[in-house]
């Protein structure tokens, strides 16, 4: 199996679990304030609040969300004027808060592996994807928005 072609939420959940399973494994005595944690249970919705404009600006260019497959259109609007993956900055910033809300210290050491399976092997295969089908249209797009933020 191709680590970039597994879709990306299944990433993060399996470094999620992985990091509840380190938790149980190697428990901390570390504990968060209520207050820290609330905080992360806002981190949370908040960064759900992402998705729906990214998927409306998919839906709109009639082009898949799915990284797996062909892409029909640039989206460059919306969310994506910002970052060139807002989703993944959305998937990012829910992982940190349910492991700040959840109190695991296993998830929040292993916060970095779905950021660098992504940067290292999806988002390159998506890049090349999107280079290959838009030519110069994305290499200009992609002078002018950053990957993250």
């Amino acid at each position: 199996m191709n680590i970039a072609t597994v879709p990306p939420p299944l990433i993060y959940l399996a470094s999620g679990l992985l990091g509840i399973l380190t938790d149980e494994l190697l428990p901390s005595a570390a504990r968060f304030d209520d207050w820290i944690r609330i905080s992360g249970i806002v981190l949370g919705i908040v960064s759900i609040g992402v998705l729906p404009p990214v998927l409306s600006r998919f839906r709109s260019a009639r082009t898949p969300f799915d990284v797996r497959k062909t892409p029909s259109a640039l989206v460059t609007s919306g969310p994506f004027r910002i970052s060139r993956n807002p989703s993944y900055i959305g998937l990012t910033l829910l992982y940190i808060g349910i492991g700040v809300a959840a109190n695991s210290v296993g998830m929040l050491a292993l916060a970095v592996v779905p950021v660098a399976i992504l940067t290292r092997w999806v988002i390159p295969l998506e890049e090349q994807r999107l280079s290959d089908e838009f030519g110069e249209a994305y290499a200009t797009y992609r002078a002018c928005v950053r990957r993250w933020i």
